[in-house]
């Protein structure tokens, strides 16, 4: 199903022209995410904000804070304010809490510990990068 916006399908278009897209399961987010697949196979992964924005978003913020601090991101390839959306890399369909029920040899990881880990990580390096 593709249920781009007419101006994001429009700026899609003229990007990626030949790019299928498929509109990806919704979550609690008020965005939107759609895939494009491209005729060599590759993918991207299209977030839709469901207007336009002004400005630098909080995701591309993040998103180079973490890639900074070395930390494991999706890449932001297009900003697309006029449309609402940016492209990202895509790193497929598992979520995190998806991957957290699933631990090596069958057994799940403690989920606190990951968590715990995961924040003091981001923590520890965002102190590390707020100066630059």
């Amino acid at each position: 199903m593709n249920a781009l916006r007419p101006e994001l399908a429009a700026a899609i278009a003229k990007l990626f022209p030949g790019a299928r897209v498929e509109t990806l399961d919704g979550d609690a987010s008020t965005r939107r995410f759609h895939r494009l697949r491209f005729p060599n196979a590759a993918t991207r992964v299209v977030m839709d904000y469901g207007a336009a924005f002004d400005g630098e978003t909080d995701d591309v913020r993040l998103a180079r804070l973490f890639e900074r601090a070395a930390l494991p991101v999706a890449r932001v390839f297009e900003v697309l304010p006029a449309a609402g959306a940016l492209v990202l890399e895509d790193l497929g369909d598992q979520t995190l809490e998806a991957a957290l029920g699933h631990g090596s040899e069958g057994r799940a990881p403690a989920r606190e510990d990951l968590y715990r880990s995961a924040v003091e990580l981001c923590a520890a390096r965002s102190e590390e990068h707020t100066s630059e």
